[in-house]
């Protein structure tokens, strides 16, 4: 080859050259770029499934509380830990106490409950022929005495349970004062146990269930019955 043939050679070949560095760099480019693109859209991707799995765990979690809302509508009260509270309301052994209750059945087993208790801490179980005048029975569970410090302790142990208080007791304590005599308050403590506090609306308990039924999968609807011990109570 001549001088000007290599030279026209060497032209063409450093065109080529630089016209492929010049793709090598849009490669370079387009890689950063689409790495950059795939990294973000992986990210966001994360961001979607990690905000749908919270929003499933908070429905489930809404699931699983509506669903122990309602077994505890429908269960019977349960005094939990009999043997415990019995431990701790033994420092107040020897107190009297009449215990009445409602005429169903699930009044009645809260009442024997609440009795298994009383006598396994020492207190005095009387019959519930020593009131001599019948009370209107609201529902829920109300302790009255003058007793202070023993029906304070009884209240606390049932408020560690299914079986609580009345936040608003009725017959109000004056009333119960007047119907019982403040004799029988003065030497013992009376437990009325009322029906059960009817704690949902006929309404809630339709959407929840058919909420729950929905997500039957994850939610386990099985309603677990249990039953305290219990002692017969005196007539």
């Amino acid at each position: 080859m001549s001088k000007e043939e290599l030279i026209t050679s060497l032209s063409r070949i450093e065109s080529w050259r630089e016209f492929f560095a010049v793709l090598v760099a849009i490669g370079i480019v387009g890689e950063v770029w689409l790495g950059f693109r795939l990294s973000s859209r992986s990210n966001a991707l994360q961001t979607v499934e990690e905000r749908e799995k919270g929003e499933l765990n908070l429905k489930i979690e809404r699931l699983r509380k509506e669903n122990l809302t309602l077994e505890a509508a429908v269960s019977d009260r349960l005094f939990k830990d009999q043997g415990g509270s019995a431990e701790r309301l033994r420092k107040y052994a020897g107190t009297k106490v009449v215990i009445t209750y409602a005429d169903t059945k699930e009044a009645k087993s809260t009442a024997e409950q609440i009795a298994y208790v009383l006598v396994g801490a020492k207190w005095e179980l009387l019959p519930r022929s020593t009131l001599q005048k019948k009370i209107v029975l609201d529902g829920g569970v109300n302790v009255f005495g003058q007793n202070d410090k023993a029906v304070s302790a009884l209240i606390e142990e049932l408020n560690r349970t299914d079986i609580r208080q009345m936040a608003d007791p009725y017959p109000h304590p004056l009333e119960v004062e007047g119907a019982l005599g403040e004799d029988l308050l003065r030497k013992a403590v009376v437990v009325v146990v009322g029906p059960k506090p009817d704690v949902l609306m006929e309404k809630r308990i339709r959407d929840t269930t058919d909420r729950a039924i929905q997500d039957s999968r994850r939610i386990h609807m099985g309603i677990r019955i249990h039953m305290g011990n219990t002692l017969k109570i005196p007539e």
